[in-house]
């Protein structure tokens, strides 16, 4: 558990105190631009990486509300979701746990080979990101989400395609839970 809550006061408390202490001063304003980095693992699951996904999937959330919270304020948010990029996330800056004997040669172990293999290989590009990040930082209608890298595009296509098959396949079912008229 202490593992666990290193990972949510990094990704998911510490972005939220500095939201905290920036907001006032923001909305003293009426004006401003939250830019959150959070990451396509916070809106697509991968096996192996639950509690990485949990707490970009907490960011979305957050940053979702604050967007319709501080419209009013003129105060935008924008999260960035990037693919994999060539930082050293996939290297010495990650910690993965040891591997749990149920989960060897499951489909969860294969993050540890996935990382392995794109450490230092990723197709993100970090310079062309920051400049698209500045490049949205002046825009005057900026979108919610900036998905970077054609593995992020591709990966969230393939889940709202899934998705959307899946909400048809189940929307006579979802419907009838309400009071019948």
């Amino acid at each position: 558990m202490d593992e666990i809550r290193q990972i949510f006061d990094t990704n998911v408390f510490g972005l939220m105190r500095m939201t905290k202490e920036v907001l006032p001063h923001m909305r003293g304003k009426r004006a401003g631009h939250i830019i959150n980095m959070s990451s396509i693992a916070g809106l697509v699951s991968a096996a192996g990486m639950s509690l990485y996904n949990s707490t970009k999937f907490a960011v979305e959330g957050l940053c979702e509300g604050l967007a319709l919270e501080l419209a009013d304020f003129n105060i935008k948010v924008t999260l960035i979701e990037p693919g994999p990029f060539r930082t050293d996330f996939a290297g010495g800056s990650i910690r993965i746990a040891p591997v749990h004997p149920d989960y060897a040669g499951k489909t969860a172990d294969y993050v540890r080979t996935y990382l392995s293999e794109m450490d230092q290989a990723q197709p993100g590009d970090p310079l062309k990101a920051a400049h698209l990040i500045m490049d949205l930082a002046r825009m005057e209608a900026p979108a919610l989400r900036l998905l970077l890298g054609n593995l992020a595009v591709d990966r969230l296509q393939a889940k709202t395609k899934k998705q959307a098959e899946e909400f048809a396949r189940y929307e006579a079912l979802a419907r009838s839970a309400d009071f019948d008229q």
